[in-house]
Parts: structure tokens; sequence; C-alpha cells
């Protein structure tokens, strides 16, 4: 007989209106609610019984969910003032100020948390509402002031010395991007019930809260305490930034990159950089393995074209610009407005086909001035700014594994001078460098070696994928990793002519996906962070896992647009083997809405189906997240009875046009 699964409530972070948190999701909860009722039933026969006060039914505890709000939180003193206090009341629910419309105050982010009303114990927390799974709330704060520069924050959290690492984590940080909530080395976290003195100005502060085991976080009782979470004193100084350029220099002049006569030669020159969107594609030229790719400040030349023949560009620009002084004899980048954000990154596409990357060696020149305190950072990043590690001051650095693509940053704090030379005497210098050395692909057995974004399967419907050939498998290695690449590119799902179904899969053991993109070319995750797959060939097993185990947290994720037109999605099934591993120690895997790893999600259960009926949208993503220090593994199967298997599945049904219900998912 088969079990009947549990249903979730329909108000769910994929409706339209996704105010409301589901309280029915699980089918352990249900059970607790029934066993509650029961329980409930016998206190009150015995309190009939015993003839005792009849106001005793009332719900011992009282649970409310975050609800979540997309702007940040503007943190600002009042006039005359150079200073503001924000606080947080758990036992209130309240928060010291409103947004400027009025409305209330709420985090940016809030996930599988809640806040627990204890009226018997007279105490109030926060609590996982899934206890296996770990649960995380952020706030962010806009501390950008015209004119002025923070000076010093303290932020003050009562009672979190009872807290262990293992349990949970309590920090606020500095940083300059309003996204950046990880405790990693792109922004200062901030101690906790001491003051931070700043030396550079900063955008954004962000307070996180991230509960690893269900234990009652934050506990306040209302007897013995005011309520106050946390609170964030920000205190400002007024700043006079000077002018980056001469006054006697006019703008055409500032910005002017023609050649100059000996009339009008400017003795400093201030140049704007130009940016480009796509990535820098890195290839040896015909029977090489190698090339060099570097880049001239005197000149602002690089050695290479894109492909399409235009200049070569940073991806980004901000606050940064390019410098020529003769009269102090030097060249340099260095910031626009001082003391104000500021970075540059390069991207680098280094794939080729047929080829995987052996090693990569950065160098960078002119950068001695960074190591001063806080001045800023420059480093070498494998994913998108994300595991990033810093580049050696006047040293290279080396990485010798495969690479896809390659990210270049320099962030200022401090109105420093990197990349700097001497002018005089000099026709070029070469101020920073990069050296790819590419080998040929090694010949192994398919599912030993041949990554998933390189595989060139064919598409294949559910009709046609159970009578397969599939190869057999030949173990030639104790222990064979796979590195994932990752391309910014949704998989598209549509349906066949013959039905308005698709199913779309990923088979671990094989290492292949159920179709391509509509181009041919082969499916790849849309974000890879210190995953990589292991075939494990003593216990007979291949699964993913963290490649860097010391590291915190690793993430992969696959993005798919169901957009058809003039069909609607009825219907969404997704389901996930081999993933007990990783839920039970404080992973999650999750659908999320739009492009936006941030939005509200649900998460996937262990070995069930996720079904979500007639769901408003058209782009979704699932994802796979580490989010401690043990090294769980994913997607875990049997080398031999997984090599049929899917890892993880996504069924699309549509439908016509038509006017349709609300949306409502279960498990």
């Amino acid at each position: 007989m088969q079990s009947q699964d549990p249903v979730y409530s329909q108000n769910d972070p994929l409706l339209v209106d996704s105010s409301n948190r589901s309280k029915k999701r699980d089918h352990w909860k249900s059970i607790a609610k029934i066993a509650t009722v029961f329980i409930g039933i016998l206190f009150i026969t015995s309190e009939v019984v015993g003839k005792n006060n009849e106001n005793k039914h009332v719900p011992l505890l009282h649970r409310t969910h975050f609800k979540t709000q997309i702007k940040i939180i503007q943190l600002r003193p009042k006039p005359g003032q150079n200073s503001v206090k924000f606080t947080y009341d758990i036992i209130k629910n309240t928060y010291s100020h409103d947004n400027d419309d009025g409305s209330q105050f709420r985090p940016f982010v809030a996930s599988n948390i809640e806040r627990v009303v204890d009226k018997e114990n007279n105490e109030t927390y926060l609590y996982p509402e899934y206890p296996l799974e770990f649960a995380h709330i952020h706030w962010v704060f806009n501390v950008e002031i015209p004119g002025k520069s923070v000076e010093n924050i303290m932020v003050q959290v009562p009672g979190m010395e009872n807290i262990t690492r293992d349990e949970g984590e309590v920090y606020a940080k500095t940083c300059f991007n309003q996204l950046d909530f990880l405790p990693n080395k792109t922004g200062n976290i901030i101690p906790m019930n001491k003051t931070l003195a700043l030396d550079h100005n900063i955008d954004y502060v962000t307070m996180n809260i991230i509960i690893h085991k269900p234990i009652k976080f934050l506990k306040t009782n209302a007897k013995e305490s005011s309520g106050v979470t946390f609170s964030i004193e920000v205190y400002w100084k007024t700043v006079n930034f000077p002018t980056p350029v001469s006054s006697n220099t006019t703008t055409s002049e500032k910005f002017s990159t023609s050649s100059r006569s000996n009339d009008t030669e400017l003795l400093r020159r201030s140049e704007e950089l130009k940016e480009q969107s796509e990535y820098i594609q890195l290839q040896p030229e015909s029977g090489q393995n190698h090339v060099k790719f570097t880049y001239d400040i005197i000149n602002n030349i690089y050695s290479h074209d894109n492909q399409d023949g235009s200049p070569v560009n940073p991806k980004q620009v901000f606050n940064i610009k390019r410098v020529v002084d003769e009269e102090n004899n030097e060249a340099y980048i260095g910031q626009e407005a001082p003391y104000r954000r500021s970075n540059i990154y390069w991207m680098f596409d280094l794939r080729n086909k047929g080829r995987n990357v052996e090693k990569v060696v950065v160098k960078m020149t002119g950068m001695d001035d960074i190591t001063q305190h806080r001045a800023g950072t420059v480093e070498c990043c494998l994913n998108y700014l994300i595991n990033c590690t810093g580049i050696p001051i006047n040293e290279s650095l080396t990485i010798e594994q495969n690479v896809g693509k390659l990210y270049i940053e320099i962030a200022l704090h401090n109105p420093i001078k990197v990349l700097k030379t001497n002018v005089k005497g000099r026709k070029s210098v070469e101020s920073f460098s990069i050296e790819v050395y590419w080998k040929d692909e090694p010949s192994y057995p398919l599912t030993t070696t041949t990554a998933v974004t390189e595989m060139n399967t064919k598409p294949k419907t559910i009709a046609t994928s159970s009578t397969l050939e599939l190869p057999k498998l030949h173990f030639q290695y104790d222990n064979t990793t796979t590195t994932f690449t990752e391309e910014e590119k949704l998989i598209d799902l549509k349906p066949t002519s013959e039905a308005n179904y698709v199913k779309f899969w990923y088979n671990i053991v094989r290492n292949t996906y159920s179709q391509t993109h509509t181009n041919g070319s082969p499916v790849k995750p849309y974000l890879v962070a210190n995953i990589e797959r292991t075939i494990d060939t003593r216990l007979g097993e291949v699964f993913l896992h963290k490649k860097e185990r010391s590291e915190h947290w690793a993430s992969i994720a696959w993005f798919f647009n169901i957009d058809v037109k003039g069909k609607l999605v009825e219907k969404i099934i997704i389901r996930m083997s081999g993933i007990e591993e990783l839920i039970l120690n404080s992973g999650t895997t999750q659908i999320g809405e739009n492009l936006n790893l941030i939005s509200k999600s649900t998460r996937i259960p262990i070995e069930q189906n996720l079904t979500i009926d007639n769901p408003q949208l058209e782009v979704f993503y699932i994802m796979a997240l580490w989010t401690i220090s043990l090294d769980a593994r994913a997607f875990k199967a049997d080398l031999e009875d997984g090599i049929n298997s899917e890892s993880f599945s996504v069924e699309v049904f549509w439908k016509s046009k038509q006017d349709h219900n609300q949306t409502t998912i279960s498990i």
C-alpha cells in the first residue's frame, strides 16, 4: 500500500502572495499537530475532572514567521546629530525605526526561521521551522551618507556568549555589497559588544543570525530582560573629500584619451576606464598549449582583443580612474572619489574544447600600497567573486587545477595607488599578466572522467530515456574527482510535440543530463562554488561534496526557464535522491523563484516528490547548499545500482492559457 503524501497549506513562498509561511509542510509536523491535539484533550480532561480553573485552554506556544522586504533599511541620524541607534525587540517583535514610507522594518532574508513565544515559561526565542535544516535571517542597513564617513560602529547582542559555533552564529559585518552576508574576507566582522573604529568608509552593514541546530536561539525572558535582541549604533564624521583632479583642468581634459601635442601637454591626466559585459576569451594559437595575457597601464592597452576584434575592457569599473602623472613620474589606478567604495575586475573564459587547463600563473606589479592597513584587496577568484585567493605582492600566484573561468578583482578602501609604475623613459610595462597552460583531456572512461559540463548528450524524451544502452562501468581508480564548470545560461524546458510535458534529469553515476541546450551545447550548472564530484570505488559510491573541506560554504545550482508562449504551467514535480547526509548535517536542497538566489524558497524533501500546482513563475532554480564545515555528501548513489538512477529530476506539465487556480504545493 502506498503511503499518502502530506500536503502543504496554500500560502507558500512560491505563491503570488508569499507573505505568509506554511505551517504544515512536513509529515512529522502533521504528526506533531495530532499529538498536540491529543495532549491538549488530556490536559483539558484533567482540568475538568480536577475542577481546576477553566481559563487554561490558551495555547502555550505562539509561533510567528518573519515577513521580508526587498528595500534596504536606511540608517540616518537626526538633523544636527552624528549618530543613530537601531534596536530590535524580540518580545514585542518591533523595531526602533520605520522605513521612510512609514512601514515597519522587516529583514531582507528569512528562511526556515520562526519566532516562538512560550507563555508557560515566559520565554521568547528564535527556532528553526524545520529542526533538521539550518535556519537564517539577515537584516541589511545602508549607512552611506554624502559628505560623511562612518567613524565607529557598535553592535550589541545580549546573551550571545552562551552560543557555541556548532549551535549557530550571530555576527554583523561591514561591506560594500548589500548581498554580502557570508563571514568572509570581503568584509569586516564587527566584534560584538565592542566599538569598531573604521579608517575607511563603508556603504552597508549586515546583521546575520544563522542556526545550525534545533535550539532555542537568543532566548529572552520577559521578566528578566527588556526584550532588545540586538542593537546597532553608527557614528559618522564629516569628510572633506579632496578634488581628484586639479581644478584648472577642464572636464574634457580630465577624460581625454587622445594624443597630446607639445603645446597642450598635461602634466596629469585622469582617464575614465570603459567596461564590457562579455568574458575575455583566452585561447592558444594553433599548435600551442600556452597563452600570456598582459595589461599595460602606461598605454592603457591589452595584449589581446576580444573575439570580434573589439578592444578588451574590464567587466566592472566603479569609482576607479587611471592616472598618468608625468610631474611625479608615475602611472597608476586609484579612486575617483577618495574613501568611497571602489573596485575593478576582469572576467576570463579559459575553456578550450578538447583540453583542460593545467596551470594558471597570475602576477601583478606596483601593488605595494595595498599592504597598508585595510587599504584594499587584490584577489583571484575561480567563481564569480567567490572562493577567492589573495594575489601576493610582487610574486606570482600559481593555480594548478582545471579552471573554467577566472576573475581578477582589485578593491580599494583608501585612496592608494595600484599597478603603479614609472613613466619616464618607458614605452610599455606589464602591469599584470595571466599565463594559462592547457593539456589534452585524458581518455578515461566516460563515467569517471568526463565533466558533466562537457558532455555532448542528445535530447531525450521521457518515453525513450528508459531504453538507452548504457555503457558498462570500468573502475580504474580508487578515488576520482571531477571539477564542475559553470555557465550563466538558463536551461530551457519545453513540452514535446506529442504532449504538454517534459522531464529533465541528472544522473551522477554517468555524469549526464537528459538533454542539451536548444543549440546542442551541453547543459551546465548556473552556479558552482566549492563543489566537486567524486567516485570512490572502494566504497562503490559516487557523490558531490565540498572541494575545499575547510571552507564553510559550498553550493551548486541549476536555473530553468519554463515560459512557453500560449501555455501556462499546470504543475512542477521535483525529486532528489541521495541527499539525506546533506540535510542531516545542516545543509539544504531548495527551489527558488526567479534568478535571485536569496529569494524566498521552498525546501525539497528527502526521497519524496515536491509538487507545485499552478505555479506563478516562469524562471526558477534548484540548489544544494552546504552551510557548515562538515563535508556532507549529496546525490550519493551506488556505482552499479545507480547507473539508471535519477539524482534529481524536474517534471513540468503545461496547459492552454485560461483562468487558473491558486498555487498549491505538496510533497
